[in-house]
């Protein structure tokens, strides 16, 4: 009897607690806010043209660096950039970003929500170098970066800039890692909301040499897809050594030469890797010769120039390693008979989202195993059409003139994507991924209790 005593009181604490739990978590529910956060579109450095796509005339939108908080309507579709970056609130709407030296270079990107970490792949460091890496703080509070740098020798000592409430700062790639032909750089924010761009421009005295924004890239991983690389054919006239009537002559045969592509790539392990390389285009999907079983080593940059031997066009990689490792393509190009280059770097895999385009027309390449996916144009004049993409391995879809807005629906698994834009002043490209993603917070809840002893 004395035995059971004990154990009768103790279940009895215990039901009274279970109980005092549960009805306290039925009277006191959970509340949960979901929202897109803003993002936050690259500054236009000097002699830069800059236009940012909207999907309306009413976006609102605060510059870095203004004294005013308060957000305003930007009043068009195609916003023109200022030398200041820009925070634009477009919610579940990713806004494109257009960026030029008029009739030199041109490059694309899209306005992205501060992460906690981005990694550019690309640019170089050495006399030819006139790139930056852009830090913009969009928060009221200091932000520090920690910025890791590897070249073609080893990982670099780590740079640390800091960042004032609301402003940016623009850092020279010669500053970070001087001397540097081929770099990789990791953007670590230890404090505040920070984002970060970087610009590869390069010269040689008065001649450009070309440029092109760097998408920040996906995390080291093992399967690495790059959805679009433009293949560019010249044609090389060949010189005749017969002596012919000039009245009677007929033009002579034309040869073809493609432009060169080179795959770099960090292994940023502790051990080295072994990748492969498979190509997926219009013309089938293989091995380029040379591409399997690279040994990439640990802790420093390589560069892989091939040449796949196709006609022009686009086509996409899908690197596979036994060490997670980040890559990207860099690619001479053609415009009009102007170089330049772009670089393609690896794309997440697609989900479905929206995407501005005011002003622009790109062309979307997709790469997977079985690809389908929903997609819906939005004209500048509302009208709306529906249809699906879908093919196996490799698929190409050129976006139609007075188009503000696309809408990706029904993603099936293991879908890649990018985006080719080209006009007189060169070529850009950039991932399709959705720039800012829904999150959801807690709502605090009161209770009497914090206000009595």
């Amino acid at each position: 009897m004395k035995l059971h005593r004990p154990l009768i009181v103790a279940a009895a604490i215990a039901g009274v607690l279970a109980i005092s739990n549960v009805l306290n978590a039925t009277v006191t529910p959970s509340r949960y806010i979901k929202s897109y956060p803003a993002v936050v579109c690259p500054s236009t450095g000097k002699g830069l043209l800059t236009a940012i796509s909207l999907s309306s005339s009413k976006t609102p939108f605060k510059l870095i660096g203004s004294s005013s908080t308060t957000f305003k309507p930007s009043k068009t579709r195609r916003y023109n950039q200022a030398s200041s970056a820009a925070v634009f609130e477009s919610n579940d709407m990713t806004p494109a970003v257009w960026q030029v030296r008029s009739g030199v270079w041109a490059g694309a990107t899209i306005c992205k929500s501060p992460i906690s970490s981005q990694w550019f792949v690309g640019g170089a460091s050495d006399v030819t170098s006139r790139g930056d890496l852009l830090l913009i703080n969009s928060g009221l509070s200091p932000a520090i970066a920690d910025v890791r740098v590897w070249n073609e020798v080893s990982e670099q000592p780590n740079k640390v800039v800091t960042i004032a409430p609301n402003s940016q700062v623009s850092v020279g790639l010669d500053a970070l890692s001087p001397g540097s032909k081929a770099i990789v750089m990791q953007v670590v924010p230890r404090a505040g909301r920070l984002s970060a761009y970087m610009i590869d421009e390069r010269g040689k005295g008065l001649k450009s040499l070309g440029g092109d924004i760097v998408n920040a890239t996906t995390s080291p991983s093992k399967d690495i897809f790059i959805p679009a690389i433009p293949q560019t054919v010249k044609s090389i006239a060949k010189p005749s050594k017969k002596k012919v009537n000039k009245k009677i002559a007929k033009p002579s045969a034309a040869a073809t030469s493609s432009l060169s592509h080179t795959i770099r790539v960090l292994n940023p392990s502790d051990v080295d890797a072994r990748i492969s390389v498979e190509l997926a285009s219009s013309e089938g999907s293989f091995s380029p010769v040379g591409l399997q079983d690279l040994v990439v080593p640990k802790g420093r940059v390589i560069s892989i120039p091939f040449d796949p031997s196709l006609n022009q066009g686009r086509f996409g990689l899908h690197i596979t390693s036994e060490q997670p490792v980040v890559a990207a393509v860099f690619s001479s190009t053609l415009m009009k008979g102007k170089s330049d280059f772009i670089w393609s770097t690896a794309a997440a895999e697609l989900t479905s989202y929206n995407l501005a385009l005011t002003g622009l027309s790109p062309e979307f390449v997709f790469i997977g195993g079985d690809i389908s996916l929903g997609a819906e144009v939005i004209y500048l004049n509302g009208k709306r059409k529906t249809f699906d993409i879908n093919g196996i391995d490799f698929v190409a879809y050129q976006v139609p003139q007075n188009v503000r807005a696309i809408i990706f629906s029904n993603v099936s698994k293991g879908v890649h994507g990018a985006a080719l834009i080209s006009t007189q002043s060169g070529s850009g490209y950039f991932p399709l991924e959705a720039g800012s993603v829904l999150t959801k917070s807690a709502v605090p809840t009161s209770s009497i209790q914090v206000l009595t002893p």
